[in-house]
């Protein structure tokens, strides 16, 4: 490495001279105005600290590659005097100095693109330096020679010149901090601004939820209470179409049996909406009480075998498998019955031919029942709507066979409030497979893991 220039100082008033010809190399090396300042000021406060210390110091330029990141101007300060070699100590805080010098080389390390201190027994040596805008390959000997040429060449300014030169550099910094201050001032009102906004949105927010919980409990009492309204008279029409159909014999002519009949389907079709309604209603007001007990998994397949014993269309085959093992589980049983109803006829419901087949399996924690299906599938972005109130998949049987699209939304929630969950896979054209997730110990609730009697919870 080929020095550039090398400065003596012995006063203070040394430093002028320093800062000109700083500011020139730099100038001639390619920094920018403001890498320029940047370097000069941060030379200054480490220069002045060595004057400080030992009354002298000596100041060499080199042009490096130092560090791999590129090549660097830098400026190498070494101070002759013993108190130099606490300058570690002094940048990191511990050190002991005049709090103007340590304010001073600590801008002057965050000035620079490049500071090292190196310390010995008797003095230091303080580095700073800046970035080039050259090439790595363009940073030889020529070139380092061809910038000491230039300096010898270049003649400097006066002390008064260079002074001068300090005060404009002080007027426009001021004038920078100024703008700086009044950019500061501007962005914090309109932050405090935003504050005030936010927190109003939040007020707002908090209205709207009020509101809004509110509006969820007027409904849910209002489709409680029209449930139980409508259930009385669907009763009514169901009781009095089924005797129409039972005692009429001969009386009823064959359309008017077909009318009947057909009074009595939409009825029950409606009871099941209302029931289904009623049912959700009660969820989301948190008042469904679960009754536990100790279920056994046998005897829970074996009254879903028997209860859709009748109602397996032709061409359909009911497959129900018990686990290869005994399993109980704490559970409320009718619940559990009600969930494995809406999924078993479902399926029944959507398969035209083949196989429903419902197998148990238990593992250390949990209780899975499979219900699979020979049916007509579910598309991929349709499995997610299907646990949806109210919402159907649109399809040629689906709608010669419509529901009321409450059947798995009731399912999932139900089996979610028994510590579990319901999930669906399936393959258009292939079948569905929706499985039934049950924790063996029972709802993850206060006294939930009783094992015998019967215990109400009111959720």
């Amino acid at each position: 490495m080929t020095g550039l220039l090398r400065v003596d100082l012995h006063r203070t008033d040394d430093l002028v001279r320093l800062r000109e010809r700083a500011r020139r190399l730099a100038r001639l090396s390619g920094l920018s105005t403001h890498a320029q300042v940047s370097l000069v000021a941060a030379l200054s406060e480490v220069t002045r600290h060595a004057l400080r210390e030992s009354g002298r110091a000596v100041v060499e330029f080199a042009a490096t590659a130092a560090d791999g990141g590129g090549p660097l101007l830098t400026a190498s300060v070494t101070d002759p005097g013993h108190a130099s070699k606490s300058l570690h100590e002094i940048v990191e805080g511990s050190g002991r100095a005049d709090g103007d010098h340590v304010h001073g080389l600590l801008g002057a390390r965050r000035l620079s693109d490049y500071f090292r201190i190196e310390t010995a027994t008797a003095g230091g040596t303080v580095t700073v330096g800046m970035r080039l805008p050259i090439a790595p390959a363009q940073l030889t000997e020529d070139w380092r020679s061809s910038l000491a040429s230039e300096m010898t060449r270049e003649p400097g300014a006066s002390p008064i010149e260079e002074l001068q030169r300090q005060n404009r550099e002080l007027v426009a910094a001021l004038e920078a901090l100024s703008r700086r201050t009044a950019d500061v001032e501007r962005l914090n009102a309109e932050l405090a601004e935003t504050n005030r906004g936010v927190l109003a949105l939040y007020a707002e927010l908090d209205d709207r939820a009020e509101s809004l919980r509110e509006a969820s409990v007027a409904k849910s009492r209002f489709v409680s209470d029209a449930s139980h309204e409508l259930r009385t008279p669907l009763n009514a029409i169901i009781s009095l179409s089924g005797l129409l159909l039972d005692e009429t014999d001969g009386e009823l002519s064959e359309e008017q049996t077909r009318q009947v009949a057909f009074i009595r389907r939409s009825a029950l079709s409606l009871v099941e909406m209302v029931s289904g309604m009623l049912d959700l209603a009660k969820i989301e007001a948190g008042r469904v009480e679960l009754r536990l007990s100790l279920v056994q998994v046998a005897d829970l397949l074996g009254a879903v075998r028997g209860m859709f014993r009748v109602m397996v269309p032709e061409g359909v085959t009911l497959q129900v498998e018990e686990p290869s093992t005994p399993a109980a589980l704490v559970t409320d049983e009718g619940k559990v019955a009600q969930i494995l109803r809406n999924l078993v006829a479902n399926a029944l419901k959507f398969t035209q031919s083949g196989l429903v087949q419902v197998v148990a399996e238990a593992d250390d924690q949990n209780l899975h029942i499979r219900v699979a299906d020979t049916g007509i599938g579910i598309a991929a972005g349709d499995l997610d709507r299907v646990f949806e109130d109210f919402t159907q998949v649109d399809a040629p049987l689906q709608r010669r066979l419509r529901g009321t699209g409450l059947g798995l939304p009731l399912a999932r929630r139900l089996a979610r409030l028994l510590g579990g969950d319901v999930s669906a896979t399936s393959t258009p054209g292939t079948g569905s497979t929706f499985v039934l997730r049950l924790p063996l110990a029972g709802p993850p609730s206060p006294g939930a893991a009783s094992t015998a009697g019967s215990e109400v919870l009111d959720v």
